[in-house]
């Protein structure tokens, strides 16, 4: 008798620990957080904006615009063929974007609706050699 009492003992401690090793996999599965590449969105972004900042000829681009805001779908008919071009190139293909160029104290809102995270990043566009004007210009970028 005391030899199956020490059994059973033994066989409850061994199937609490099944069960709670087979709870501690489920839930630690669904803890796991997903990578997060905000990171590498917002570096991708600010890759592309500073080398539009430093290009001389893209700014001038920029700087012509005589209305602003100017959206996406404005940029080839604004003259911005070079700039979009640039964006499209540099952004990493894992990533949709699309630009807004605006008065440098505007929120410069992102004006369509996206059911996905947006991330948005923004540089200033102050000058050339020949022109003193401010403009900003937006980037917002999602996952594909």
């Amino acid at each position: 008798m005391k030899n199956r009492g020490w059994i059973r003992l033994v066989e409850m401690t061994i199937a609490l620990l099944l069960i709670s090793g087979l709870l501690f996999l489920f839930v630690g599965e669904s803890q796991i957080e997903k990578e997060d590449i905000s990171l590498q969105v917002y570096e991708a972004e600010a890759m592309v904006l500073r080398e539009i900042q430093l290009n001389e000829t893209l700014r001038q681009d920029i700087m012509e615009i005589s209305e602003v805001p100017v959206e996406w779908i404005e940029f080839n008919s604004q003259g911005l063929e070079n700039v979009a071009l640039k964006i499209e190139e540099r952004i990493p293909n894992y990533l949709k974007c699309e630009a807004r160029i605006c008065a440098l104290n505007d929120s410069c809102p992102y004006s369509a609706s996206r059911q996905k995270n947006i991330y948005a990043q923004s540089i200033a566009i102050t000058s050339t050699k020949t022109e003193i004007n401010f403009r900003q210009l937006k980037l917002f970028c999602w996952i594909k």
